[in-house]
């Protein structure tokens, strides 16, 4: 079908505010005290984000559902979208990160006061590297990422119904999380990353601490290089067939 303009921004702004929500609830609801899941571990943290994403993209299956840059930028470099339409669902995207963690930060203020560790606050909104090696954290939400993306590219080429292509990218985002998401923290997502801190770094949040704007650019260079690495794999896959 044509997709007007305003409705894929409507679209990845609704999906994406409901990724985040999901997301960075989960992470609110293990990380912060006095509430009935704390301190529940990551499997809950990993099943939590694969159902943001499969909420989120059926939420916006108008659009497809990228509610991810480094999704919609494959999607473009693979000419399933034009430029112009990348720039919205780029801004769709960016709008609906930032309005989800600010959901976030209201519904969890009383648990922040609760809660002395600035570490397990600033988790509830960003990643952050289990060890910090900047090599090996850009390799894991670089190779992260390629997971995300090379498998939704197949599933666009053979166009699946949108009943389950959210249901596949929530268990790819569920595998990537319980694999590889002990690194980094599994951003693999610029939008999710960014926006969630820029909301940690804006908002007086009890007890918050530093957002660390010097690691921000490893959760948004390793997922769009991550994705321009899946593209290109791809495109090799379409070519040899």
């Amino acid at each position: 079908m044509d997709l007007s303009l305003g409705g894929i921004f409507l679209s990845e702004m609704i999906g994406t505010f409901l990724l985040i929500l999901i997301g960075c609830g989960v992470n609110a609801s293990v990380n912060l005290k006095k509430t009935h899941s704390y301190n529940s571990g990551w499997i809950v943290i990993s099943f939590g984000w694969g159902m943001g994403v499969m909420i989120g993209a059926a939420a916006a299956y108008y659009s497809g559902g990228h509610l991810n840059p480094a999704v919609t930028l494959a999607m473009w470099t693979a000419d399933f979208i034009n430029t112009k339409e990348a720039m919205i669902y780029f801004c769709g995207e960016i709008v609906g990160a930032f309005l989800g963690a600010l959901t976030v930060a209201f519904l969890f203020w009383n648990h922040f006061k609760e809660t002395k560790d600035p570490k397990a606050i600033a988790g509830t909104f960003h990643t952050s590297p289990a060890i910090k090696k900047w090599y090996r954290n850009f390799g894991a939400e670089f190779f992260a990422t390629s997971v995300l993306v090379l498998p939704l590219l197949t599933i666009t080429e053979v166009d699946i119904s949108w009943i389950y292509g959210p249901l596949f990218a929530g268990l790819i985002v569920l595998g990537i999380g319980l694999a590889l998401g002990g690194l980094t923290g599994y951003a693999i997502n610029p939008a999710r990353d960014l926006m969630p801190r820029l909301v940690h770094q804006m908002m007086r949040i009890p007890n918050k601490g530093t957002s660390d704007w010097g690691y921000v650019w490893v959760p948004i260079l390793g997922p769009l290089f991550g994705s321009m690495l899946a593209t290109g794999v791809f495109e090799l896959m379409i070519y040899a067939y």
